[in-house]
């Protein structure tokens, strides 16, 4: 007859095994995944395709890059063509050990350039325009910026190779804009609206957040 404490040590192991098969199965585990970021389609400033890749270095942390291309813009009335894209690499850690949760920080890179027909000022001395002329040209903005932020992922099947993820944070921005391959020239939106974004150099806090669709290749 088997003594109590076999009986004992028995369970202790079955249950064990047992939590442990469990803790595994809530694992979100990824070695390479691809990133796919949807909301940039809607974005009416510079609307975008986005996607990307994450490569976990370990259980904690991994690091993720993403590449957008900018085709369409609302940014500035007369804008007859866009054209630009946005470089976003990241490092990440995972705050548990089921990588359901996550912080990371992102620094981030933005070129957009719109062709637009309108007056332009030429010879700017300290934004005094010498004269104006009428022309095709391109305007282009540039944008540098640094985030902090966390997210979440939850999985979209069952084997959880298919992942949604919410993030949201903070940041701040630094943006420069000029006429294209024309330094001396300098331009001033006609709508009140759009001149309100426009300067020359522009520092200004951001508020990061979005939705990506996750695929688990390995």
């Amino acid at each position: 007859m088997m003594k109590p404490t076999w009986i004992f040590i028995i369970f202790i192991f079955c249950t064990t095994k047992v939590a442990a098969q469990l803790n595994r199965a809530s694992l979100y585990e990824d070695k390479l995944s691809l990133r796919l970021n949807p909301l940039g389609l809607v974005d009416v400033f510079d609307g975008n395709i986005s996607g990307g890749i994450a490569y976990s270095l370990n259980q904690r942390w991994s690091i993720t890059v993403d590449l957008s291309y900018i085709f369409y813009s609302t940014y500035l009335r007369e804008n007859k063509g866009t054209s630009g894209y946005i470089f976003k690499p990241a490092i990440r850690y995972y705050v548990s050990e089921s990588r359901k949760f996550y912080l990371e920080s992102t620094v981030w890179y933005k070129c957009s350039s719109y062709k637009v027909l309108d007056w332009v000022d030429k010879d700017c001395v300290n934004g005094v325009p010498s004269y104006q002329e009428f022309k095709s040209f391109r305007f282009r903005k540039q944008v540098l910026g640094f985030n902090i932020q966390g997210g979440f992922q939850k999985a979209l099947m069952k084997n959880k190779l298919l992942r949604m993820e919410i993030y949201a944070g903070i940041g701040v921005r630094l943006k420069w804009q000029e006429v294209k391959n024309d330094p001396q020239a300098c331009y001033q939106p006609n709508d009140v609206f759009e001149s309100s974004f426009y300067n020359p150099t522009k520092v200004s806090p951001g508020l990061p957040h979005g939705l990506r669709l996750v695929y688990v290749i390995r």
